[in-house]
């Protein structure tokens, strides 16, 4: 008959028969040893001392066949029918979130292009005002400057052209005096006097001629 060594709280015990073992109280982790084993084993890996522990639990009765089949064919079919169900059910949560997701985002993506787009040509339409602003602005200046130098040239030359006609008077009230005879006076320089004051008197006229040219072109009507 074997002989059995038990480790009861760090104490070794034995040797033992099956009938002693039990009387210690172990339980099924205790480990035993006899002769023949390479190393302690538990005393549930021992066979015959773990076929024989008091209080080891007895399997329930045998069911019926068929209702034994049933039992273990229902719960794996509700299982697999579960677990189809929720295999389903993810992928289909997966995918309408994902379709609502790109929606939303084509969405914003859109409004943010199409709000870009209407600032950029508000810009657009902002800067071609102010340049089309100032574009009249800088016209309009130059045609006021334009005018300016226009009328001050044309006074210029009406003065001008007073001047010259006051000049061209004295010019032709003298060559009416050298005309007359002067007893100290040689009809040469007479002559010579004469020639001199039509030929500054058709100065006058040339000038004058020129006058009334420049302020015809300029606009102004003549007066000469």
């Amino acid at each position: 008959m074997k002989k059995y060594y038990i480790n009861k709280n760090g104490r070794r015990i034995g040797p033992l028969t099956v009938k002693e073992v039990f009387e210690q109280h172990p339980t099924l982790d205790t480990l035993v040893w006899c002769e023949g084993m390479d190393n302690w084993a538990r005393l549930e890996n021992v066979e015959e001392l773990a076929y024989g522990f008091p209080n080891r639990p007895t399997p329930p009765p045998i069911p019926n066949a068929n209702s034994f089949v049933n039992e273990m064919k229902q719960p794996e079919t509700v299982h697999k029918s579960s677990i189809n169900k929720k295999g389903l059910i993810l992928p289909i949560v997966i995918v309408l979130v994902v379709a609502i997701l790109g929606v939303v985002a084509i969405v914003c993506y859109n409004n943010y292009n199409d709000k870009k787009l209407r600032i950029e040509q508000e810009q657009i339409e902002q800067e071609n005002i102010e340049r089309q602003k100032k574009e009249q602005e800088a016209e309009s200046a130059k045609k006021k400057d334009e005018a300016l130098k226009k009328k001050a040239k044309i006074q210029q030359l009406k003065n001008e052209a007073r001047v010259i006609i006051g000049q061209a008077e004295q010019c032709s009230e003298r060559l009416e005096e050298a005309k007359e005879v002067h007893p100290f006076r040689t009809r040469v320089e007479k002559n010579r006097e004469i020639k001199d004051l039509n030929d500054e008197l058709s100065g006058y006229v040339s000038r004058l001629a020129e006058i009334d040219a420049e302020l015809v072109k300029l606009g102004e009507e003549s007066h000469f």
